[in-house]
């Protein structure tokens, strides 16, 4: 049975959907919910019964119900929120939405209703710093970690000037799964090196291990969590890219593959996905292969038993590929394939939820992000638009980026890219 896949289009006010036939990879276009506001970074209930959507223009938190015979949304609730976020996620037991705002400096907790809708006013609303990136608990769901890049909002903050220095540094909470309620844990931060920048991370499934892609630094590391305490202390770290390579390193989201064998890092500028064999006794890391893939892999993020990997691009034409089983399972890299379908302007996120017509999904699937910035038809990265323009980019254009996948088991990866202008459209590739 065919898979519901949606796109968020912040540029557009809607949501794409497709069916994707779960054999072949094939998409098959399934009509658009209009939603206004520029829907962005979505993210699903434990469940997988309700979607959460972002709205970057409108500072809106909603929640829509995902019919399970069909995968129609239907709105359920919205709350304002005081800033753009950039991440969503929801804690294990599906009572809190949990957000992190790059621009604005903030991190919060919404609470979910019993019918898993949002509405009331946040239980937390931090003030953090520039360029928090990522905001989750941990297996537990006693404790929550907030990285924050070490370059800030790469100049396009709206913060005052006394908050826009860069963090570079991880925060550790804890969190109350009965309240919604965080707490500093002691001590908040984790620091980092001068340009570390961490950005995203992944549990190990079953160790206590947390990983970290270093967004400055072109790294990973591995962190041991000391469980009764909540804090973190590095293990190890290790480049993302090949030795020798001295060009642009800026790393973008990880992904962890399901049985914790493989770990997978988008590298920006060498334009790869890196992939690391995790030792399974001590779960440390050994580089296996770099996958090259388009310009500008910005971010993926994987779900449970999922099998694809999935990319975005923004300002770029969208494709989605299909994923292929590695030769060498040993090595866990991919292979690309190919099929496109047009979908729209300014894309932000792909979200396969699970329900009764997804049990025929693979065991890995991965989405990942490009982010294009450009004038006058040249694709250029945020911060060079900004450096040869000599001006910030104007608001129409400041979008980003995130992904939420909920899959149990498929195999195929799709990308996404598009550019402001220029239709949009869907690829799949194998690996």
């Amino acid at each position: 049975m065919a898979l519901q896949m949606y796109v968020s289009l912040q540029g557009d006010n809607r949501i794409v959907r497709f069916l994707m036939d779960p054999e072949t990879g094939s998409l098959e276009p399934n009509g658009a919910v209009e939603i206004d506001g520029g829907p962005a970074p979505l993210t699903f209930n434990p469940d997988r019964t309700v979607m959460y959507v972002g709205r970057r223009d409108g500072l809106l938190l909603s929640s829509f119900a995902i019919d399970q015979n069909n995968g129609d949304l239907t709105h359920t609730g919205s709350v304002e929120l005081g800033g753009e976020p950039c991440y969503l996620s929801t804690d294990h037991t599906g009572r809190y939405v949990l957000s992190a705002y790059y621009q604005a400096g903030y991190c919060a907790v919404h609470p979910i209703d019993a019918a898993g809708a949002v509405g009331g006013a946040a239980t937390e609303w931090l003030e953090t710093g520039s360029g928090a990136h990522c905001f989750m608990t941990d297996p537990s769901n006693r404790y929550a970690f907030l990285p924050h890049i070490a370059n800030g909002s790469g100049g396009i903050a709206r913060l005052p000037v006394d908050r826009q220095e860069a963090v570079n540094a991880i925060y550790q909470y804890r969190f109350d799964a009965a309240t919604g309620r965080l707490t500093a844990n002691d001590p908040l931060e984790v620091p980092q090196g001068e340009e570390v920048g961490p950005r995203h991370y992944r549990f190990h499934p079953s160790k206590d291990l947390m990983y970290v892609s270093n967004e400055q630094d072109g790294s990973v590391t591995v962190y041991a969590l000391d469980t009764a305490k909540g804090t973190l202390s590095p293990v190890q770290t290790i480049s993302t890219l090949p030795d020798g390579y001295t060009e642009k390193k800026l790393c973008s989201q990880i992904q962890m593959h399901p049985a914790g064998a493989h770990l997978y890092v988008g590298n920006r500028g060498h334009n790869t996905i890196a992939s690391f064999a995790i030792d399974s006794a001590t779960g440390t890391l050994t580089a296996s292969g770099w996958t090259e893939v388009d310009q500008v892999p910005r971010a993926f993020l994987g779900r449970d038993r999922a099998r694809h990997r999935q990319h975005h691009r923004l300002r770029g034409r969208p494709a989605v590929r299909r994923a292929n089983p590695p030769r060498d399972p040993r090595r866990g890299q991919s292979a690309h394939v190919g099929l496109d379908h047009g979908v729209g302007w300014v894309g932000w996120s792909f979200s396969l939820p699970d329900g009764p017509y997804l049990n025929r999904l693979c065991r890995r699937l991965k989405l990942s992000f490009r982010t294009f910035r450009g004038r006058r038809g040249i694709s250029l990265p945020l911060d060079q638009h900004s450096r040869r323009t000599n001006r910030p980019i104007p608001q129409r254009r400041r979008r980003y980026r995130a992904c939420a996948v909920s899959p149990k088991r498929s195999q195929w990866m799709i990308s996404f890219m598009a550019f402001r202008g220029v239709p949009g459209g869907l690829g799949v590739s194998a690996w």
